[in-house]
């Protein structure tokens, strides 16, 4: 594909792992360089990217896409869109969640497993950069003007969350609510409608009272 939108490569148990120009992520032999897989991505990548070589492989795209990818078969397991961008941050792993900071200040962590969002925490309004782990605490590179070094650690009277991603479809809800629309839609329709068909219509060009008068005369 062509050579712009194009992520970092990560290695996975002989599969050389990369994001391409052309919207998908390659899984290729390390040895030889055949193609075993791919997947479909929603957006273009950047060479800041590196995908995380974990189970399931997360790959990151420059939308604000993260991708849980089965390593073997290429298989898509899930996808979560977070608020920002993806431009200079990539995702890592810490525990079982996939955790990245998008280009409008927030850290998202996504469950490995189920691709749900299980916690989130805005550091400010700057673009995030790379997040490290020591296994305890998590750093997180803060950027822009200003830009400094916050360490997040495990708040012991928190919340887990449990949030679908805002771009998954909901076939029952998305059905609903095109059903409302379309009544809505037809009501105003037929609304408009009757008020035109019963406007009182106007006389003809050049027809005054004193004509419509004399018609009526001998």
């Amino acid at each position: 594909g062509p050579a712009i939108g194009v992520s970092s490569v990560s290695v996975r148990d002989g599969t050389a792992v990369v994001g391409m120009g052309d919207f998908l992520i390659h899984g290729l032999d390390a040895a030889n360089g055949a193609e075993r897989w791919r997947a479909r991505a929603r957006a273009p990548f950047t060479a800041w990217l590196v995908p995380v070589a974990g189970e399931p492989l997360v790959v990151g795209d420059g939308a604000g896409h993260l991708y849980g990818v089965d390593g073997d078969s290429g298989k898509l397991e899930w996808t979560f869109r977070v608020p920002g961008d993806l431009v200079e941050a990539s995702p890592i792993i810490a525990g079982s969640a996939a955790v990245v900071g998008d280009s409008g200040g927030q850290v998202s962590a996504i469950d490995l497993r189920t691709g749900l969002l299980v916690w989130k925490r805005t550091i400010g309004r700057a673009p995030v950069g790379a997040i490290a782990s020591d296994g305890e605490r998590l750093f997180v590179a803060v950027q822009g003007r200003g830009g400094r070094l916050v360490a997040l650690e495990h708040d012991p009277g928190g919340r887990l969350v449990s949030e679908h991603s805002p771009t998954e479809l909901f076939l029952g809800r998305a059905l609903l609510n095109f059903g409302v629309a379309a009544l809505v839609l037809g009501a105003a329709l037929i609304f408009g409608f009757r008020a035109l068909i019963n406007r009182p219509r106007a006389p003809a060009a050049g027809v005054g009272a004193d004509d419509e008068a004399g018609r009526t005369g001998p």
